[in-house]
């Protein structure tokens, strides 16, 4: 919930933020608070001390948060193509010195 809060809101929340809005989430579905009600979530930590945890991918697929595909997805940049030399060829198709 930290991270959705960081990409959807730009709330630069923690671990403990993401916790209490899903909290107060699960409460709204399950106690069927419908349209026009307030809602107030404290949140009460930002991410600076986070940055190597959960914003972290990797650190979310070794605790098992994350797939290593949804990693992958993550990683790969949709908005800037890879124009990187050399990308469209293989190593054979290289032409090296022998000197």
């Amino acid at each position: 919930m930290s991270r959705r809060l960081i990409r959807q809101e730009g709330m630069l929340v923690g671990g403990s933020s993401g916790t209490a809005m899903a909290c107060a989430v699960e409460y709204i579905q399950k106690h069927k608070i419908g349209k026009g009600k307030t809602c107030v979530v404290v949140c009460a930590d930002g991410v600076r001390n986070y940055m190597t945890k959960f914003l972290n991918a990797d650190w979310m697929n070794e605790y098992g948060f994350l797939t290593e595909e949804e990693v992958l997805e993550l990683n790969s940049c949709k908005l800037v193509p890879n124009v990187d030399w050399g990308q469209d060829q293989k190593v054979s198709d290289m032409k090296f010195n022998d000197n």
